[in-house]
């Protein structure tokens, strides 16, 4: 079944009583699949993005849902998703993403690493070549270097010298099984 999402942690608003209820208007819930996504996955990304503030001073982050296109069996693209609620009102996203962008490194150690999927993500709609990364690329931490906004995830190695970070990641709304 599904979990109403949220897109800003509640948790992450722990300030007083009225911002963490905001966390919980219409506005900042998407369904999102419960089991092996939202409880799991997504639950441990959160936790990627408040590790990062032992890193960086600043961390800014914009998160929304996706509806990605798929290949139909006539090679054209068709965007399909689920609708849920009685009556069916509600259109339930096929992605999610986060772009994070960090600023005023504070903290050079151990930085944190976004969580790993099994299978690894792939590229969404490539336009060429060009705008492909490696897998060591999409698996390696955030730093200053932005990459195709066709990839489903994007990071790359911080260099101490660096005064910000940024990485983009698509993800998809089903379980994902971490890495062994």
């Amino acid at each position: 079944g599904f979990d109403r999402g949220h897109l800003t942690p509640a948790s992450n608003h722990r300030a007083s009583q009225e911002v963490m209820d905001q966390t919980f208007l219409l506005s900042n819930i998407s369904p999102q699949v419960g089991v092996g996504f939202n409880r799991h996955y997504w639950a441990r990304f959160e936790q990627f993005t408040r590790d990062l503030l032992n890193h960086w001073n600043d961390v800014y982050i914009c998160t929304g849902p996706l509806w990605i296109p798929e290949k139909g069996d006539d090679n054209k693209y068709y965007v399909k998703y689920e609708v849920i609620g009685d009556p069916p009102k509600v259109a339930v996203p096929t992605h999610f993403y986060k772009v994070i962008l960090t600023t005023n490194k504070k903290n050079t150690q151990n930085s944190p690493q976004p969580p790993p999927t099994s299978p690894p993500n792939q590229p969404l709609l490539q336009h060429n070549k060009e705008s492909s990364t490696s897998s060591q690329q999409q698996n390696s931490t955030m730093n200053n270097s932005i990459s195709s906004p066709y990839i489903s995830s994007s990071s790359h190695d911080v260099d101490s010298s660096q005064q910000f970070g940024l990485g983009a990641f698509v993800i998809p709304n089903k379980p994902i099984s971490p890495k062994t």
